[in-house]
């Protein structure tokens, strides 16, 4: 019986290590990635900002014409709400997506 609940106990404590915050990585506004897509959104752009930046982190992304849509297709997390500010546009980052 003691066995048994120093295991128990054992486990309790381990899960609860496992599920403390300072244990999830922390996401941040990845300014250096982002850089990349301020000229252009070709892939190796999109590639650079997914080297430097990772999935979870918030990255900046011109919206529309020369190329933010594509980069926005490709690296922006469409459950999560993407904001616009001082005419960029603000996402969630995820792994790249592939074109078809």
């Amino acid at each position: 019986m003691i066995v048994r609940g120093l295991l128990f106990g054992a486990i309790s404590v381990a899960s609860v290590v496992l599920i403390t915050p300072q244990a999830q990585a922390q996401s941040a506004f990845c300014q250096r990635g982002s850089a990349p897509m301020l000229s252009d959104d070709s892939d190796a752009q999109i590639q650079e900002v997914a080297r430097n930046c990772r999935p979870g982190d918030i990255i900046q992304i011109p919206p529309g014409g020369r190329g933010g849509t594509r980069a926005v297709a490709r690296l922006c997390d469409f459950s999560k709400e993407m904001p616009i500010a001082g005419g960029m546009l603000f996402c969630v980052m995820i792994a790249p997506r592939q074109m078809r």
